[in-house]
């Protein structure tokens, strides 16, 4: 075998191991957003009243600026550094919530 024909046959099996991993890698970022079920979107921060988010468990950093958390559950929720400027908290269960660094 050539060296021509061997780094050809390397050059393949690269090609197919990046293909490999890449789609490793989709299924672990999938099985992560399923992990957290539909509630774990937070984008719209106006429909977030009443949410149980404690699925979530992480949301380090979040912008939850101006957002509705009135009687939501976030109970040992994950919160550091998150933007809660302007949040209404009424009632929210904020319980064990990890809040370092959030903003308030």
């Amino acid at each position: 075998m050539t060296v021509e024909q061997r780094l050809d046959q390397l050059e393949k099996r690269n090609k197919r191991l990046t293909v490999a991993l890449t789609m490793m890698a989709m299924v672990a970022i999938t099985i992560q957003f399923s992990a957290c079920g539909n509630d774990c979107d937070v984008s719209d921060v106006k429909a977030l009243a009443g949410r149980d988010l404690t699925e979530c468990y992480d949301l380090a950093g979040a912008d939850l600026k101006g957002a509705t958390l009135t009687n939501a559950n976030l109970y040992f929720l994950a919160l550091e550094g998150a933007d809660l400027r302007r949040a209404k908290l009424t009632n929210a269960d904020l319980e064990g919530a990890n809040l370092k660094n959030a903003h308030l």
